[in-house]
């Protein structure tokens, strides 16, 4: 699985939908990245997607709605809004979104 991934190669021309493009025109170390987190998550409870630039709420974390998240971190990026989804993450106990544009 993605885990176990070491190495992600892309051709430049393609534009992937997921993870969102603030993370994916950084090259397949920052995919990586941003997957692992994800991975990590399920296991931890904690989202850690601060620091990364975005401009919208990656919708992949809402995969981790019924994976226990009680931790989320979206602080220091450029979000404008959250969508209505993000109350899909009913396990929820902690959220940080300070430093955005909220």
């Amino acid at each position: 699985g993605i885990p176990a991934l070491k190495f992600l190669d892309l051709d430049p021309q393609i534009e992937l939908e997921v993870p969102p493009k603030e993370i994916s025109r950084k090259g397949g170390a920052a995919i990586l990245s941003f997957f692992r987190k994800i991975s990590d998550a399920e296991y931890s409870g904690s989202m850690p997607a601060q620091r990364l630039q975005l401009v919208s709420f990656p919708l992949e974390i809402l995969y981790l709605a019924d994976k226990g998240l009680t931790r989320l971190s979206i602080s220091h990026n450029r979000l404008s809004s959250l969508p209505e989804e993000l109350g899909a993450l009913t396990g929820l106990q902690s959220l940080m979104a300070h430093d955005n544009q909220l």
